[in-house]
C-alpha cells in the first residue's frame, strides 16, 4: 500500500493536490480530509493528559496465568 499525506493551511474551500508518479498506475484513490485542531496550551497536569488521551489505547484482555509457572523469588 502506498500512501500520501499532505499538510495544507485552509484559506479558502479549494484544495489542490498534486498527485506523485506513484500513484499513475491506479485509476482511484480515496481521499479523506482530517482538520488538525490548534495545539492546545502546555500543560502537564495529571488531569488534562488524561482527558487528552483518554480512550486513545484499546484496553488489553486479561492476561490468562493459568498454566504459567509460580512467580519465585530470588
Amino acid at each position: 500500500m502506498i500512501a500520501l499525506r499532505q499538510l495544507h493551511s485552509l484559506e479558502q474551500d479549494t484544495l489542490t493536490i498534486k498527485i506523485p508518479p506513484e500513484f499513475k498506475q491506479y485509476h482511484q484513490a480515496e481521499i479523506i480530509i482530517l482538520p488538525i485542531e490548534e495545539k492546545q496550551t502546555k500543560n502537564n497536569d495529571t488531569e488534562t493528559f488524561i482527558k487528552q488521551f483518554a480512550g486513545a489505547i484499546t484496553d488489553f484482555p486479561e492476561i490468562e496465568t493459568e498454566g504459567l509457572p509460580e512467580e519465585r523469588d530470588f
